[in-house]
């Protein structure tokens, strides 16, 4: 399969390694080139004009910064971005305009799926962790052989396509307060005489999201 990527930060690129593993032709662009061109080492080819690196794609995926970032490098392709091109959006983004953004390239006639993730650049390197996906059923079961190529697993949010990026957040505001929790145990373990190292094996045992 041919892809294009765009965006090749740490997550990024260990996407693509894993997609050359698994056998995949990929084509990468990121707005610093050198990111990209690094990859051509691994058998990517880097361009440093994203509507080259459509040429003959299958999907395109993005992994980039945040709501303004994707529709800046998407926005100038509309015409460029063939019909039958999936785009596959890992980028974390903001609800509402998901939502306006699915439906802004529905009406262009293309596929648009937001795909964010609970992964780290190891994650995406070995294939493991977790993919949020929502939108139309059909969508989700024509990406999900290629999803789960790319992650350990795929979790299903329902047909509202700005659901995932909700959940998204959901999982990110859970993570930040977990470090104030930890931040927290930490003083007390420094203030009664126990190493934080000790402190935190109690979580080996102890599961707080059963709790939760």
């Amino acid at each position: 399969m041919k892809i294009a990527f765009f965006g090749t930060g740490l997550m990024g690129s260990g996407f693509v390694r894993r997609m050359r593993a698994n056998g995949n032709d990929v084509n990468v662009w990121n707005r610093t080139a050198e990111k990209a061109s690094v990859l051509e080492t691994e058998g990517a080819r880097a361009f440093a004009d994203p509507a080259a690196a459509l040429a003959g794609a299958e999907r395109l995926h993005l992994s980039l910064a945040d709501d303004a970032s994707v529709d800046a490098v998407l926005e100038p392709l509309a015409e460029r971005i063939a019909p039958a091109t999936w785009i596959v959006d890992h980028t974390t983004t903001a609800v509402t305009p998901t939502a306006e953004r699915v439906k802004r390239w529905n009406a262009r006639g293309r596929t648009l799926v937001h795909a964010p993730v609970f992964m780290a650049p190891s994650n995406a390197l070995e294939g493991t962790g977790l993919m949020l996906v929502s939108g139309a059923r059909a969508r989700h079961d024509a990406l999900l052989p290629e999803l789960q190529k790319m992650t350990g697993t795929v979790a299903y949010l329902g047909e509202a396509p700005e659901r995932a990026a909700a959940f998204k957040l959901f999982g990110n505001l859970t993570l930040l307060g977990i470090l104030g929790v930890l931040a927290d145990v930490n003083r007390l373990a420094h203030a009664v005489g126990v190493p934080t190292g000790e402190a935190f094996a109690l979580f080996k045992q102890f599961n707080p999201g059963q709790f939760l």
